[in-house]
């Protein structure tokens, strides 16, 4: 069998001469798919807290903020769930673990330094998109609790010596302009406290000292920008 320029063509059946569909056929059957398809639009996960006493597996990820003023708008979503006395999740850009307030695992002893770095923590996730730090687990999410803390604290040795603690460091390194993005919180899990201190984005920019240093949140930890980069960083946020 010839074609219609008199070459030689082996015979085919119909079923491979079928063609392709059109672009148009394409897209029209794209569209009949999409017309079809009525799932919801997946929407942007927020990260949130759920009580411990409630399923008590998922502690802490991050507070949207709703209902409240300020909310918070973006996260990256993290769920912790515990078993035992150990959190299952890890340090995110939302969520940061600290051991202590001020007792120093390693030295045995008070370090007021490991006060500071929860104070910066805070400082970083009020700068950028909000987030939380627990206070009373470590980095591999193991439950330590506060007491350690709370033998520390004078004559207040629980919850509100601990609180009016973080309540004066506030105070003394970030100033008063900041409590209304701040909230504090205790939960308690086979006898063992933690802290979650709940910080939304400000709606002004936020210095940490008498040094003015600025601190912002990465993916996993904080960052000091230097002055130019400050600068920068505060024009294209805040004014």
């Amino acid at each position: 069998m010839t074609d219609k320029d008199g070459h030689n063509a082996e015979l085919r059946s119909d079923r491979e001469y079928q063609p392709y569909p059109s672009t148009a056929n394409e897209k029209s059957i794209t569209e009949e798919h999409v017309l079809r398809d009525d799932r919801p639009i997946p929407t942007r996960p927020v990260c949130r807290v759920e009580s411990v006493d409630e399923i008590y597996g998922k502690v802490v990820a991050f507070s949207t903020g709703q209902g409240q003023e300020n909310p918070l708008t973006e996260s990256d979503n993290q769920s912790a769930e515990t078993e035992n006395d150990t959190i299952k999740g890890e340090e995110d850009r939302c969520m940061e673990f600290k051991s202590s307030l001020r007792w120093d695992y390693h030295q045995s002893k008070v370090n007021t330094e490991l006060e500071l770095e929860v104070i910066i923590e805070m400082a970083a996730f009020l700068n950028t998109k909000g987030g939380q730090v627990i206070i009373g687990v470590n980095d591999e999410g193991c439950i330590l609790g506060l007491d350690n803390d709370f033998k520390t604290l004078g004559k207040k040795q629980n919850r509100d010596g601990f609180g009016l603690q973080l309540d004066n460091l506030i105070s003394n390194f970030l100033g008063g302009g900041v409590y209304p993005y701040i909230t504090l919180e205790f939960q308690q899990k086979n006898e063992k406290d933690i802290c979650i201190i709940r910080a939304k984005r400000c709606n002004h920019e936020v210095y940490v000292g008498k040094d003015r240093d600025f601190y912002i949140r990465r993916f996993k930890s904080k960052v000091k920008l230097n002055s130019e980069e400050a600068h920068r960083y505060i024009n294209e946020n805040w004014r």
